[in-house]
């Protein structure tokens, strides 16, 4: 597909925006069913459908059967793009780092029937193997305009004409930063979580003012991750789904939070002041803040972390995320924080 911009006319049809499926294709299914997703509606993949899930190759079997159909658009995503570059043998280092250290659920191992291979066979075998899908990687479209939105999965640098690959599939922060499209540009690709310095939430994010929308809800990247759903009619409706266990809390809990801090992917040095049960006394280096710092991660290589405790009511239900001591990390109320084991319970 030489033209990477799609055009639609306008439509009175429900539209859906799913992106950053990262290889979870059964849970795909589930939000599916959870928003009654019918044929009548128009569905955009907003790319970053492959690689860090264990089921990618089952995911672009279904893009590709998908891709077929008049009312469902793939498009590509940074990691698609990255795939397909793995097998040029330029690039021939990168696929021997890639599959000695990169750990995460990954397209080409799942392709390999045997490891013994050397990266100079794997090249050029699933290049001869796997030529159809490749080139359905290849010649995804980057952007789809519809209703006076913009659904690409980077970003835009102004305009679409102006940016480059880069931006249009990898684009950091892009909610951060300023268009020139008349109407509302949908994202995904950067972590919601990581835009809010207090907090792990990663719902649906609108900014009106910016005309800018993000959606991907750090599935497969995050341990407390999502996967969004963004319907669009004449109103915008978001709907979440995850496969965490659900919990329910056992009685009303209250506690004062002193400090909200949270330490973010790209900023989480910290210095332990006190040892103390359960919790430690820390402070973040970057903004010297003290925080409470739960003992069993002070040595662990954490993606996130966020010192919040929840306030909750009696027999309202949460998620679990993991249990830590005598602590729990759970998602409540659109919000990542810690409550003691003893007042939820699983269900």
């Amino acid at each position: 597909m030489l033209n990477k911009y799609i055009k639609l006319e306008q439509t009175d049809k429900r539209i859906i925006a799913i992106s950053d499926i990262h290889g979870n294709i059964h849970l795909l299914d589930k939000l599916l069913e959870k928003i009654n997703y019918c044929e009548d509606d128009i569905l955009i993949i907003l790319g970053d459908f492959l690689q860090r899930g264990f089921h990618n190759e089952e995911t672009l079997k279904r893009m590709i059967y998908w891709s077929e159909k008049e009312n469902i658009f793939i498009l590509s995503g940074n990691h698609e793009h990255y795939v397909c570059s793995l097998l040029e043998t330029k690039y021939i280092d990168r696929l021997d780092y890639h599959l000695k250290n990169i750990h995460y659920g990954c397209l080409i191992r799942e392709w390999l029937s045997t490891e013994n291979l050397s990266v100079e066979n794997i090249q050029s075998n699933l290049k001869k193997d796997k030529y159809d899908a490749l080139e359905f990687l290849r010649e995804l479209p980057h952007a789809l305009e519809v209703n006076n939105f913009l659904f690409i999965h980077g970003g835009i640098d102004g305009t679409y004409e102006n940016s480059d690959t880069w931006s249009k599939l990898s684009f950091p922060e892009f909610m951060k930063a300023n268009h020139m499209y008349e109407g509302y540009v949908v994202v995904g690709h950067w972590p919601l979580q990581n835009y809010d310095h207090q907090s792990l939430c990663g719902d649906i994010r609108v900014d009106h003012q910016k005309r800018i929308i993000g959606i991907d809800g750090g599935l497969g990247i995050k341990k407390c991750g999502q996967l969004n759903a963004l319907i669009i009619t004449d109103i915008f409706e978001t709907v979440a789904i995850d496969e965490l266990p659900s919990i329910i809390l056992l009685e009303d809990v209250k506690v004062t939070n002193d400090w909200i801090v949270k330490l973010d992917y790209d900023d989480k040095a910290f210095e332990v002041i006190e040892v103390r049960p359960e919790f430690s006394l820390a402070k973040k280096v970057s903004t010297q803040e003290y925080f409470l710092i739960k003992n069993e991660l002070i040595d662990v290589n954490f993606e996130d972390y966020v010192c919040y405790f929840i306030n909750g009511k009696k027999n309202t239900q949460g998620k679990l995320i993991d249990y830590y001591g005598l602590y729990a990390l759970i998602k409540y109320d659109g919000r990542v924080g810690w409550i003691e084991r003893k007042n939820i319970r699983e269900i």
